[in-house]
C-alpha cells in the first residue's frame, strides 16, 4: 500500500528517473519526504480488526 501511494506521489510531483540522473542528492531528498509522508497517511488510515467489529476513524463496522 504505502509503495503504491508513493508511486502516485513521485508521478504527481514529477520526481523522474531524469530528475534522478540530473540531481541525485535532490532526488534521494523529494523520494525520502514522499516516503515520510505516505508512511503517515496509511498509519493514520489504518483499519484494523478487534473482536471481529472493524474499526475505522470513529466508525464501526461488523467483520
Amino acid at each position: 500500500m504505502i509503495e503504491e501511494l508513493m508511486n502516485h506521489l513521485m508521478e504527481v510531483e514529477d520526481v523522474t528517473e531524469e530528475l534522478k540522473r540530473q540531481d541525485q542528492m535532490e532526488w534521494v531528498r523529494r523520494v525520502n519526504e514522499i516516503k515520510k509522508r505516505a508512511e503517515e497517511l496509511v498509519r493514520n488510515q489504518l483499519i484494523y480488526v478487534k473482536k471481529g467489529i472493524v474499526f475505522c476513524r470513529n466508525v464501526r463496522y461488523k467483520a
